[in-house]
């Protein structure tokens, strides 16, 4: 098959919500998703990305595939669901519509769509016949007695409820709701029972296909049909664009405005697709959370000879910080000053100084020697403050200390200094596989006014001119600081 990037995610999602539609993990399974994750030609970031795709984008991007290429999907997807020896009838149900989508045969009758973000909740095991017009041919199938027995009957072998508002209408014991309702909800939330009645004489399978919308935040213009069946095949959760996670589900619509019967057992007879087990349900959904959480490492930090920053012990992985060398030069300056670390108003007093020696080198020319010789003399916590930048930065820029322009970064370091704390904190946040990644960030005591970083400073270490990696607190930069 040749797949496309954004196609081959989309794959590799589909074989992921069908591994885990029984809400159970088997040890078969995780080995074919492997196999199904080197196939596809994947990395570990690019499975990340699967996150972001909801069921009913997975099936856009992969509907027109040439039919060969579909199919030849479909049985990577049966290979998932049949991994272990109890294929779960979630799991035949999800497959079956996944394939009713792809398949030339059915998907003009059939399509698939995603809901994110709702609160609202319906069962997975009832199946909801709806209007978006009045469709009477429809209504005269479900209005027979024996058709409605025999579809009704069809469904309820596979473990489906049909739910046909007019049969519902009938059946209702009105009395019944009424008197429970005065149970159920406080007074204030009932409603008079002459109104519900009247109300639920007035409700009609359109009206209610718009209570439906409502209740699921659906656009109506979604579903193309005027007469269908719906049924939700599975619900969890997805990231959004800010990589937050939402409540999504997912829901199967089958047009039935024509050959209601015979698309019906079509449907069905998709669901004949047919150990070692791990419950994914409840607590042990937070075992699991626990269990990552716990088995995460707490990494040393290399410091390479270009000042960039790597997790030894988590696959080598370099951090990316923005505006770097700036946020680097903060991090090593915070660090140095160890857990009380360094005031709000001592970088006001720095920045303040930088101000007049700004001034007083736009009239002389920029002088560094001068101006290191000023630092050392001035022997106070800002010119110790600006010194210690000034020698980390020099140690991690390519910017050259004799430049006009050198003072001017040393003062954006400390102008811009809660800034350069967001860029760090996002750098180790977006660490794979790092354990307490707080505790590498920088934080700003509300009561202290300070800046300062918990991490100790053994796990750090940095690479001298020498070509030795050593100790941070061991090398020759880290002992010519002033604190």
């Amino acid at each position: 098959m040749t797949l496309t990037p954004v196609q081959k995610r989309a794959a590799m999602k589909i074989a992921v919500d069908l591994a885990k539609a029984d809400r159970q993990i088997h040890g078969a399974e995780v080995s074919l998703l492997n196999d199904c994750q080197r196939s596809f030609g994947l990395t570990d970031d690019e499975l990340e990305m699967i996150h972001y795709l909801s069921l009913q984008e997975c099936i856009e991007v992969l509907e027109d595939l040439p039919e060969s290429e579909k199919e030849a999907l479909i049985c990577t997807f049966e290979g998932v669901i049949q991994a272990d020896v109890d294929v779960d009838s979630r799991e035949r149900i999800l497959l079956a519509a996944i394939r009713m989508a792809l398949s030339d045969k059915s998907r003009e009758w059939t399509s698939l769509f995603s809901v994110n973000d709702v609160e609202s909740e319906c069962s997975s095991s009832q199946i909801i016949y709806l209007e978006k017009r009045k469709c009477l041919s429809s209504r005269e199938v479900l209005d027979d007695d024996f058709n409605n027995l025999l579809l009704s009957k069809t469904l309820n072998d596979v473990g489906l409820q049909l739910f046909y508002l007019p049969r519902v209408k009938k059946d209702l014991d009105m009395d019944l709701l009424c008197r429970s309702m005065e149970y159920i909800l406080p007074s204030g939330n009932r409603a008079v029972s002459e109104n519900m009645g009247d109300a639920l004489e007035k409700i009609t399978s359109v009206s209610l296909f718009n209570a439906f919308c409502s209740a699921f935040r659906l656009s109506p213009g979604l579903v193309r049909f005027d007469a269908f069946l719906v049924l939700k095949l599975q619900e969890g959760e997805m990231l959004g664009d800010e990589g937050k996670l939402t409540r999504s589900m997912d829901f199967i619509c089958m047009d039935v405005s024509r050959d209601m019967k015979k698309r019906v057992s079509y449907f069905v007879t998709q669901l004949d697709a047919p150990s070692r087990k791990l419950s994914y349900e409840g607590y042990y959904r937070l075992l699991y959370d626990h269990l990552m959480s716990s088995s995460s490492v707490v990494s040393s930090v290399r410091i390479d000879e270009k000042g960039d920053f790597y997790l030894t012990d988590v696959g080598n992985q370099k951090l990316c910080f923005e505006s770097s060398p700036q946020a680097r030069t903060f991090y090593l300056l915070l660090l140095r000053y160890g857990v009380r670390g360094v005031s709000q108003q001592c970088f006001d007093g720095a920045m303040a100084y930088l101000e007049k020696v700004k001034d007083r080198y736009a009239e002389s020319g920029w002088n560094f020697s001068e101006f290191m010789s000023g630092l050392e003399k001035a022997d106070d916590e800002y010119a110790k403050l600006i010194r210690n930048i000034v020698i980390i930065y020099s140690r991690l820029s390519t910017k050259d200390p004799e430049s006009e322009s050198f003072i001017g970064y040393v003062t954006t370091i400390i102008r811009h200094r809660s800034t350069l704390k967001n860029y760090i904190n996002n750098g180790f946040r977006s660490a794979s596989h790092l354990s307490d990644k707080e505790a590498y960030c920088v934080r700003f005591d509300q009561d202290t006014k300070s800046y300062a970083v918990s991490a100790d400073v053994s796990l750090f270490s940095v690479y001298e001119e020498d070509g030795e990696t050593v100790p941070l607190s061991g090398c020759r930069m880290w002992n010519i600081l002033s604190v």
